[in-house]
């Protein structure tokens, strides 16, 4: 018998909803619920030691638990992250560098991980380079990416201490000279 259905079992249905609620929150509400929930498995012949067990993996899974519905959001972005890294993962090394800091990855890591997948890298250059990471056409066939990936530019905001001009400055930076 699962966790869950013993809460069924013991709660009363206003009580069992309000429970469940505040499993998944991180804010200790679930220990309102102690009481009527211990009380509830004894009346209905669990031993006290056990409805204390029971209450606290309810609590621990609070910690670190949140809703189903949660749970299917999070994995949609995981299986479309995981193919645009795939099928693009050029695209998808740009969108990461452009969305640092994250706190999960140095820059360094998704750049060599974009080479690995067969993403050319171009460093940054005051000429090409503009705030973002842009990407650029990969006109030169190489024994590395065959032209199937764009060539990944590196832009000035991955330079530690460089900071975009003027306030909601978002794109690009005055070029010094024009594209050869």
């Amino acid at each position: 018998m699962s966790v869950q259905d013993i809460v069924k079992t013991t709660c009363p249905r206003d009580c069992y909803d309000a429970c469940g609620i505040a499993v998944v929150r991180k804010d200790g509400v679930i220990a309102n619920f102690e009481k009527k929930l211990t009380a509830g498995m004894t009346r209905n012949g669990y031993s006290e030691e056990y409805a204390h067990r029971v209450f606290k993996q309810l609590e621990g899974f609070g910690s670190y638990g949140f809703p189903e519905s949660h749970a299917a959001s999070f994995a949609l972005l995981v299986y479309v992250s995981a193919w645009i890294k795939c099928y693009y993962p050029d695209v998808f090394a740009c969108a990461l560098l452009n969305s640092l800091p994250m706190g999960f990855y140095q820059p360094a890591q998704i750049v060599i991980d974009a080479q690995k997948h067969g993403v050319a890298i171009s460093p940054i250059d005051v000429n090409y380079s503009e705030w973002d990471n842009t990407l650029e056409e990969n006109p030169k066939l190489s024994h590395l990416n065959q032209g199937k990936y764009w060539k990944l530019r590196l832009g000035f905001r991955q330079v530690r201490g460089l900071r975009a001009r003027g306030r909601g400055h978002r794109g690009r930076l005055p070029r010094r000279c024009p594209r050869a």
